[in-house]
């Protein structure tokens, strides 16, 4: 005996979630711009005489192990002028605490004494 399948319910169309486009951004208005005021010519002067800006960096305070590091890997041997090359040098670069007093300059020398290949 065959046997009837049995009826199912209709399927529904599941409801796709539409999303609704953003309103259109207004345009915002221009600011009026002001003409900039002409300098005087104590302001002018006072410009052109401004000290120009070194190149020193700001002071730090920690030891400069990766410049001395990178230092070793340019040189191998070192006398007096490349001591104090490297020591005018770390100074630019803000870590006169250690190179512009003796115990500085004594830390650096034990650490490049101690780390040469």
């Amino acid at each position: 005996m065959a046997t009837k399948p049995a009826k199912t319910a209709p399927k529904t169309a599941a409801k796709k979630t539409v999303k609704k486009k953003a309103a259109p951004k207004t345009v915002a208005k221009k600011a009026t711009t002001k003409k900039a005021a002409p300098k005087t010519a104590a302001k002018k002067a006072t410009a052109k005489k401004a000290a120009p800006k070194t190149a020193a960096k700001k002071a730090t305070n920690r030891f400069p192990k990766r410049e001395l590091n990178t230092w070793l890997r340019n040189n191998k041997e070192w006398g007096h002028n490349e001591w104090t090359a490297l020591l005018a040098d770390l100074t630019q670069k803000g870590f006169g605490a250690w190179s512009d007093n003796q115990a500085g300059q004594d830390e650096i020398g034990l650490f490049l004494e101690s780390n040469r290949k």
